[in-house]
C-alpha cells in the first residue's frame, strides 16, 4: 500500500501470483472478494426477524495482465490452467499480508488488432486465506 504523503490514502495493493516460486510478470491490477455462508436459523421464538450465523468462508481474486515477451509467466499460467494445478497467492495491504492457494477458474485472452495482448484471471481460493 503506497500513501499519499498529502493524503495518507492508500494507492494500491500488491498482490503477486507464483507458480512453483516464480512471480509472474504482467500483471495490471486485481480484485480479492472474501465471503461468507450464511447459515439462516430463524425460529418462531425470533418475533418475525431473521436471525443468522456465519458459516463456511471462501474467497476468490479477478485479475488482468499484459503479454510480456520472452517471460515465462504466460506459459506457467497455460500449464496450471490446463493441468488443474494449484497457483500461490501473497496479498500485501499496509504492512499486512495474506497468503493462500487458489486455482484458476477463469482464464479468458483478449488479442485485439494493433493492441497489447491481454489476459483476465478468476482465482478460486483453495484454503484459508491467512
Amino acid at each position: 500500500l503506497k500513501l499519499n504523503q498529502r493524503t495518507n490514502i492508500g494507492r494500491s495493493v500488491d498482490v503477486v501470483i507464483s507458480i512453483d516460486n516464480h512471480p509472474l510478470g504482467g500483471q495490471q491490477g486485481a480484485n480479492l472478494t472474501r465471503q461468507a455462508q450464511v447459515i439462516n436459523i430463524t425460529n418462531r421464538i425470533n418475533d418475525e426477524w431473521a436471525e443468522n450465523l456465519t458459516g463456511v468462508k471462501s474467497w476468490s481474486i479477478t485479475c488482468a495482465g499484459l503479454y510480456v515477451v520472452n517471460d515465462k509467466s504466460f506459459s506457467l499460467l497455460e500449464d496450471a490452467f490446463m493441468n488443474n494445478k494449484k497457483v500461490e497467492v501473497s496479498i500485501k495491504i499496509g504492512s499486512q499480508q495474506l497468503k493462500g492457494q487458489a486455482l484458476i477458474t477463469d482464464f479468458p485472452l483478449s488479442a485485439v488488432f494493433n493492441k497489447e495482448f491481454k489476459y483476465n484471471l478468476k482465482l478460486l481460493g483453495t484454503g484459508a486465506l491467512v
